[in-house]
């Protein structure tokens, strides 16, 4: 109707000039014959009007099949739209229709090949973080199995660098999938000083040297939002306190709660403050800019990839909080975090309750694991964490094999399957929907655990969408890994 109103002010002074004809056409028969003009001049204008009418439905109809067929065009512009496009508009039309058609061709083969080099840099970047993540692996096994044997200095220094490399390939993969399509946010209820005592936990050993004080004056601990998110932006924010604060400095952490006027939910302020070297005014106004870094950290050869404090302005944003820094040359940075989180549903606290299973490594003892990974090295360090927790392992070196072995061995030789995802002949996606379609049930729901590199929230859901039971992600986390072969096992 709207449209029609704009076609009716587009073409009225063409009725206006129709009713003029008529009006001329009317004092001539008046002029001519009075009785013919009382009979004819009614009839005259009505069929001037209907006339006027009929043509501007034809056009109007016209109109809007131009429209639909340059909106088509404007969306997919082939070469067959191009030409639907042409049958209905004129000559001289359609001159710039066909410069617009090579103009938007190009737009979109420029962007086609923009989108598949995004899509192999994505590839790329986690095919790169999966292979990062051996050397880590390995580190990690020595830190937290061989650290008896190794003297104070040199675990601090490789605590460090376990920490360093950590850190890059997360904010590497972070980086990737905030510019791609893929968002992996996941919200849930949360217990917020375990959060951030997850994130505390990974520091720890640096943390023991920078005098770390915490203060929490949260009175309502348990929220409903994005756990990683958080965690990440916290481990960040942390990690710099910790790496741009000297030997005898110190790192305060002070979380309370604001008013809130928004029933159900809470204010949460976090502030980590540091005595460290502190960021000129000039740089402060281009933080969270990727790939930017302060002068005085890179003449001090401190180790960073400018990308940290972006990714952590971009969740802060999605998340809709705020984020602020303060900081003066040599006397520290004040970073704050201010997010609204929805306060978590009551039945978080029965869940909880009912579902946390025990805490005794007696759960582990004596458990059998049917270990199935295809690289020698990963799957030396996974066995030595897995024997040192007191569990029995078999190895397997791909899916196949690790299907035989559950089809050929008795119904209850393994507790639970740590499956790789990544590798060769059958996957550990295949293999898992292989086991779990086996005709013997009591051998197809045998707890499958993912033990893979693919460390975000896609990765975990599309592991649960196949049959697996829970998901973990390397480099092993050996509490991690008890806490979820407890909670299966139990």
């Amino acid at each position: 109707m709207k449209q029609l109103w704009h076609m009716i002010e587009r073409y009225y002074p063409w009725l206006l000039l129709l009713l003029g004809v008529d009006c001329f056409c009317a004092v001539i028969l008046w002029i001519s014959d009075i009785q013919a003009f009382q009979t004819l001049i009614g009839l005259v204008v009505l069929t001037s009007i209907l006339l006027f009418s009929a043509i501007l439905f034809v056009l109007n109809k016209r109109e809007t099949t131009r429209r639909e067929l340059f909106r088509d065009f404007l969306s997919d512009p082939t070469i067959c739209n191009e030409e639907r496009l042409l049958s209905a508009i004129s000559q001289k039309e359609g001159e710039s229709v066909r410069f617009l058609a090579s103009v938007l061709r190009e737009y979109k083969n420029e962007s086609n090949n923009m989108a598949d080099a995004l899509r192999d840099y994505e590839e790329y970047v986690e095919g790169w973080a999966h292979e990062a993540k051996t050397p880590l692996s390995l580190l990690t096994m020595l830190l937290d199995n061989r650290s008896d044997e190794i003297s104070p200095p040199l675990q601090a220094k490789l605590d460090y660098v376990r920490s360093q490399l950590q850190e890059d390939v997360t904010q590497m993969l972070y980086y990737a999938r905030l510019k791609s399509s893929t968002k992996d946010y996941q919200f849930k209820d949360i217990n917020l000083n375990d959060c951030l005592g997850e994130v505390l936990e990974d520091y720890a050993p640096l943390l023991e040297e920078k005098q770390f004080v915490i203060i929490n004056k949260l009175q309502s601990e348990t929220v409903y939002t994005d756990r990683r998110g958080l965690q990440f932006m916290l481990g960040q924010i942390v990690s710099n306190a910790i790496k741009y604060t000297p030997s005898g400095g110190s790192v305060m952490i002070n979380i309370d709660e604001l008013v809130c006027d928004e029933p159900g939910y809470m204010m949460v302020r976090t502030r980590v403050s540091d005595t460290g070297i502190g960021m000129s005014q000039d740089y402060l106004t281009k933080i969270f800019e990727a790939f930017t870094r302060e002068k005085n950290t890179t003449k001090s050869k401190i180790a960073g990839t400018g990308l940290g404090m972006s990714i952590v302005k971009n969740y802060v944003d999605l998340l809709g909080g705020t984020i602020d820094v303060e900081s003066e040359p040599g006397k520290g940075s004040t970073f704050t975090v201010t997010l609204k989180h929805r306060i978590a549903d009551e039945r978080y606290y029965v869940k909880k309750h009912i579902e946390e299973p025990g805490t005794g490594n007696e759960i582990l003892e004596g458990r059998n694991i049917l270990l199935a990974e295809d690289n020698d090295l990963n799957a030396e360090i996974a066995e030595a964490i897995l024997e040192r927790a007191g569990l029995k392992t078999e190895r397997v070196e791909d899916g196949i094999q690790c299907v035989n072995r559950i089809m050929q061995m008795p119904v209850g030789t393994y507790d639970v399957i740590l499956m790789d995802i990544q590798m060769p002949r059958m996957d550990g996606y295949k293999a898992t929907q292989a086991i779990r379609n086996l005709p013997d049930k009591d051998k197809a729901c045998i707890p499958i655990i993912a033990m893979t590199a693919n460390a975000f929230q896609e990765d975990a859901e599309k592991c649960i969408a196949v049959g697996m039971n829970a998901h973990l992600a390397k480099p092993l986390d050996i509490e991690k890994m008890k806490k979820t072969i407890k909670s299966i096992c139990s």
